[in-house]
């Protein structure tokens, strides 16, 4: 598991996750700890570590993380807490995560020639500027547009709305696919 920030909406889960890995070495259905990765910029780096059950592992900008056939590297955003923007690739395969953020240009060589770009929309426009750390669909929009990426997911909601107004929003600007992410989605992602 790789956190990139330890919000509330981030990490609420966690807790149960990792007792879920505790009754599964438990009972020998899971033999080796499970690894999360998370920033240790504040105490809460502590908290991936549960007893021999759950490990923590540090992430950060100046170091690649290598996952299997995966690298991931990490790009600071601008937030109220520290928090963290993933590039993945594999092989020829690129995959964005752009976690709650304000617009920087970095945003863009995240996300550049992504096969696949899951960036934040937590604002429609009109709220532009409005809630410190998060983005628009149409900055989304436009993250993938400048980046070149070839498929855009709308994640992180806001919880008010028609959410197909942020569709087009994104759109506008974007003229790729453009999607909401929703639970139990999967996505292909093109050999690029």
């Amino acid at each position: 598991m790789v956190l990139s920030h330890y919000h509330a909406d981030h990490v609420a889960d966690l807790p149960c996750l990792q007792y879920a890995a505790r009754v599964a070495m438990d009972l020998g259905t899971r033999q080796a700890p499970l690894s999360i990765y998370g920033h240790a910029e504040d105490s809460f780096f502590d908290t991936l570590n549960y007893h021999h059950y759950t490990a923590g592992h540090l992430i950060d900008t100046k170091t690649d993380l290598h996952l299997g056939d995966m690298t991931l590297t990490f790009t600071r955003n601008v937030h109220p807490a520290p928090c963290f923007s993933m590039r993945i690739r594999k092989k020829n395969r690129i995959i964005a995560y752009i976690s709650d953020t304000e617009w920087t240009d970095s945003l863009v060589d995240v996300a550049r020639d992504a096969d696949l770009l899951i960036c934040e929309a937590s604002l429609y426009n009109a709220y532009q500027g409005m809630v410190p750390g998060h983005l628009t669909a149409g900055e989304a929009g436009r993250i993938a547009r400048q980046a070149k990426s070839g498929h855009l997911v709308l994640s992180h909601l806001p919880h008010f709305g028609h959410h197909r107004d942020l569709l087009k929003q994104a759109a506008a600007v974007y003229d790729g696919p453009v999607e909401l992410a929703r639970t139990g989605r999967i996505l292909p992602v093109a050999s690029g």
